[in-house]
């Protein structure tokens, strides 16, 4: 008998034991999850495109193919509507090539944050994957940035197709950044007048400059 009472003590014992391990174990749970950091607003945008506008095989190259550091970055920082051309017009091979480590973390944060939806999705669907991986990996962010927001996307799907990867690497390290728009836009963009910037209607007649109700004598 006193052998029974001593087995089940113990087995009290180990009972309390264990409820009292896991009221910590639920304690450690709650303080994690009350000290982690909130969604912000944009996060959350993100993950709603993600998970509603995405197309199914480009969603799966993503989650599939992504190095975690960089899809972080897709995560936290994209424009909700850049994500979304991403996610939806991109190649899939290519998503996974803006996706691959190696990329620079704030080089696809410039490509997700200031590109024109048609600069990033000219990038994302016409490029060979070398040069947009050299893209990606050794543009000087500014560089990048100017390309992306400035070029024309006839002539960026140009430079993304046609060049040879090391002077893709100069131009995109080296330039200034208004040389490299000068590179990446038509000459029609607009002309240059000194003093004036850029003029882009040139004046045709003298007497398109008169004050209405002033008569022009020539």
């Amino acid at each position: 008998y006193k052998r029974a009472a001593e087995l089940e003590l113990s087995s009290w014992s180990l009972t309390i034991a264990g409820f009292k391990m896991i009221k910590v174990g639920v304690l450690v749970a709650l303080v994690s999850a009350v000290s982690a950091a909130p969604l912000t607003s944009n996060e959350v945008e993100t993950r709603i495109v993600a998970v509603s506008k995405s197309k199914p095989e480009l969603l799966s190259a993503a989650v599939s193919s992504a190095d975690p550091d960089l899809l972080r970055v897709a995560l936290t920082d994209a424009d909700p509507d850049l994500l979304e051309v991403a996610l939806t017009k991109a190649s899939a091979n290519l998503l996974k090539v803006a996706l691959t480590r190696g990329v620079k973390p704030e080089n696809l944060k410039i490509a997700l944050t200031a590109s024109r939806e048609d600069t990033l999705e000219t990038a994302l669907t016409e490029s060979k994957p070398n040069l947009l991986r050299t893209a990606l990996e050794n543009a000087r962010a500014n560089l990048l940035a100017t390309a992306l927001e400035k070029a024309d996307a006839a002539i960026l799907a140009v430079a993304l197709t046609q060049s040879r990867p090391d002077l893709l690497t100069v131009a995109l390290q080296d330039a200034t950044e208004d040389n490299l728009e000068v590179a990446l836009t038509p000459a029609g963009r607009g002309k240059r007048s000194a003093g004036y910037g850029y003029l882009r209607y040139p004046y045709a007649r003298p007497y398109e400059l008169r004050y209405p109700g002033y008569p022009f004598y020539g």
